[in-house]
């Protein structure tokens, strides 16, 4: 459902919250951290910048930094910056409610439904206030969403 570009922009934009005192950071320091080609994160941080989510500077001290509080920045807008808006493929709802849809479009329909409440009702916040869980000792090994020595990372979000 979502493509690696919305999975590298959700990483990024962890790793720049958590690390919040060393702003602005380089695409080569997230690329680095990530795992990931600096050209490849250049493009995905390029449509968080167009969506207003991350502010860069130029210049020999530039980087990126996150524009605005992270309780404002919703998964939804993180996904339609990078994926385009979220609309599942299958058929529209008609706009004349008479005319009958099959079932399957009306399931379809229900998991848009969910999927845009949910994807609207987390925030970066709450994935900052808890970047790694504990599904497999201190932390996830196949978490998508893993970066970095746990212990730094939870000390940097202010977690024991």
């Amino acid at each position: 459902m979502l493509t690696q570009t919305t999975e590298t922009a959700i990483k990024a934009l962890l790793f720049i919250a958590i690390e919040k005192e060393k702003q602005p950071l380089s695409i080569a320091v997230i690329a680095k951290k990530l795992k990931c080609s600096p050209t490849y994160l250049s493009k995905t941080m390029g449509h968080l910048a167009k969506a207003g989510i991350i502010a860069v500077q130029h210049g020999s001290k530039g980087g990126m930094s996150i524009q605005r509080p992270y309780d404002q920045i919703t998964l939804l807008e993180v996904v339609q910056a990078c994926q385009g808006m979220f609309l599942p493929d299958f058929c529209d709802t008609p706009e004349d409610h008479s005319i009958h849809i099959c079932t399957f479009h009306k399931a379809m329909h229900e998991v848009r439904e969910a999927t845009l409440k949910t994807l609207g009702k987390w925030r970066l916040a709450n994935l900052v206030a808890n970047p790694q869980g504990n599904i497999v000792g201190k932390t996830h090994p196949v978490c998508k969403m893993r970066f970095g020595d746990s212990k730094v990372v939870a000390k940097a979000v202010g977690v024991s």
